[in-house]
């Protein structure tokens, strides 16, 4: 899977497209022509391939942020922002064994088989068939499936495939549930979770928070709520322009540089200000510890 990356991009976002996985004889129609795959194979990174319609395009390999984003999906994937803190809240090392319920479309998992890797351990379950075999080509393909071997998959309900195995008790040092109703498996999860370990549910609305702590206590289950997040990212435009004043232009007006632009240093300004880009609520993540032996 490779990155290919509009040449004549402005500094202010890109043309950016996913391509792969890459197979001679096999094309892509993208803007500004159709590329075949035999241009790309064999190239090294940054170097430039072009279209039918002589349409440039730099070579990258897709950063995993990159890669669980632009994807095809089944369904929403967890965005790198919570799924970079669920990895933190989870406190995981190359020999953690974590389960995960709720495979979804991988991206998740990828990012939890990254924190393992290499001597660590991954279980994903999830309960419809079609994700999880979809999440498993995700996984695969990404960096030539660097992390295939640190994950074993299984569909089901999650306590019934538990339940299924011949594993002792407390064996996992984290469990992360994407799931509508965790509070329905944790009796069985809490069992093979280590005392003092955690536990991050991601919840999309409040209504489920507050059910989730409320079942914890009515039922009485060895977890204890250590916090609950909304993660949020402001990411910023800060950029070259052109005031065209400067430059002999009579209406005052700013123009957005290209790469390819040269332009007079006392031309040049920049802009600063937050973007307009949509980085609002995804869900919440409630991190629980186990804090009774079971």
């Amino acid at each position: 899977m490779v990155l290919l990356r509009d040449t004549q991009k402005r500094i202010k976002g890109s043309r950016v497209f996913l391509i792969g996985p890459l197979k001679i004889g096999n094309k892509k129609e993208i803007p500004g022509g159709i590329l075949d795959h035999s241009k790309i194979i064999g190239k090294s990174v940054r170097d430039i391939v072009k279209t039918n319609k002589d349409k440039s395009y730099t070579i990258h390999f897709p950063t995993l942020d990159e890669y669980v984003v632009m994807i095809p999906r089944l369904m929403t994937p967890i965005y790198p922002k919570d799924a970079n803190t669920i990895v933190a809240l989870l406190d995981l090392h190359p020999y953690s064994r974590i389960m995960e319920a709720g495979t979804g479309n991988g991206s998740l998992t990828l990012y939890l088989a990254r924190s393992l890797y290499p001597t660590g351990h991954l279980h994903s379950i999830d309960i419809n068939r079609d994700a999880s075999v979809k999440a498993r080509e995700n996984v695969t393909r990404f960096s030539r499936g660097i992390y295939s071997n640190c994950i074993s998959f299984s569909i089901g309900q999650c306590s019934k495939v538990l339940d299924s195995m011949d594993i002792t008790p407390s064996i996992y040092d984290g469990v992360a549930l994407d799931m509508p109703e965790p509070w329905n498996e944790l009796p069985s999860i809490v069992q093979r979770l280590k005392i003092d370990r955690y536990i991050v549910c991601y919840l999309p609305n409040m209504t489920q928070v507050l059910e989730l702590i409320k079942q914890i206590k009515y039922y009485k289950i060895a977890l204890a709520t250590e916090q609950v997040l909304e993660i949020q990212w402001r990411p910023w435009d800060v950029r070259a322009t052109v005031i065209r004043d400067r430059m002999g232009d009579e209406s005052f007006s700013v123009k957005q540089l290209t790469l390819n632009d040269e332009i007079p240093n006392q031309a040049l300004g920049h802009i600063c200000r937050p973007s307009h880009e949509p980085t609002g609520h995804t869900a919440f993540l409630v991190q629980l510890k186990k804090i009774v032996h079971t």
